[in-house]
């Protein structure tokens, strides 16, 4: 009687790697704007202004994100305003 041994190796981390940036890049694109989406909903609304300034910025391929609120307002607006009508 003769035995036999079969052995069977598959590698796929050379796939998962290759996919690797790019399923991150979706993700976290997913998340930035799911993170925008809230903080849109969230934003008090009188003129719609504060909403509409909320902005996610994201290059195709990154693997972060910047989400802008207000940017076309200086940073601690509303303190230096306070301040100067002390």
């Amino acid at each position: 009687m003769s035995r036999s041994t079969i052995t069977i190796t598959f590698n796929r981390f050379p796939e998962i790697a290759a996919r690797l940036p790019r399923e991150t890049s979706d993700a976290v694109r997913k998340t930035a704007f799911d993170v925008e989406a809230d903080a849109k909903q969230k934003a008090p609304f009188e003129t719609g202004n504060l909403r509409n300034s909320i902005q996610t910025h994201m290059e195709p391929s990154a693997t972060e994100a910047v989400i802008d609120i207000a940017p076309n307002r200086p940073p601690n607006a509303t303190s230096a305003a306070a301040a100067t009508a002390a």
